[in-house]
């Protein structure tokens, strides 16, 4: 919720922002003109693709249901669309690592799957920080 409030008087606002969980979020205040750009470094990209053909190398191995596999390979599908980008959308591979954490998560007992998951977990909380 974000409340505005504009005193006249003195030609200045005053905003209030409450929020449950805030992640990736920037906030610019008072800035006429300003811009903000967040983007994904190099060493991060480099980092997804590293996870990424572990994944790829894995998932026969990783004893997952038909679906989950064919979710699996759509999200790394994506994730790779997005890493040829000359301007990756951070949001997409976000949300592609969201996806394959939730897979991942679902394969209990699996150590292959145990081994992956605090990575893309890692990967996961790295992207969708602001950079």
């Amino acid at each position: 919720m974000v409340t505005n409030f504009f005193l006249s008087k003195v030609n200045r606002h005053i905003n209030i922002i409450s929020a449950q969980v805030v992640k990736g979020v920037q906030i610019m205040q008072a800035s006429p003109g300003a811009k903000q750009v967040v983007s994904i470094t190099k060493d991060n990209l480099e980092e997804v693709k590293e996870i990424i053909q572990k994944l790829k190398e894995s998932i026969d191995k990783l004893n997952l249901k038909q679906e989950q596999k064919e979710e699996l390979n759509s999200d790394i599908q994506t994730i790779e669309i997005q890493l040829k980008s000359s301007k990756p959308k951070r949001g997409v591979i976000t949300e592609c690592l969201g996806s394959i954490r939730g897979i991942l998560e679902g394969v209990t007992g699996n150590v292959l799957a145990s081994e992956l998951l605090p990575k893309v977990i890692s990967l996961y909380a790295l992207i969708s920080q602001s950079m």
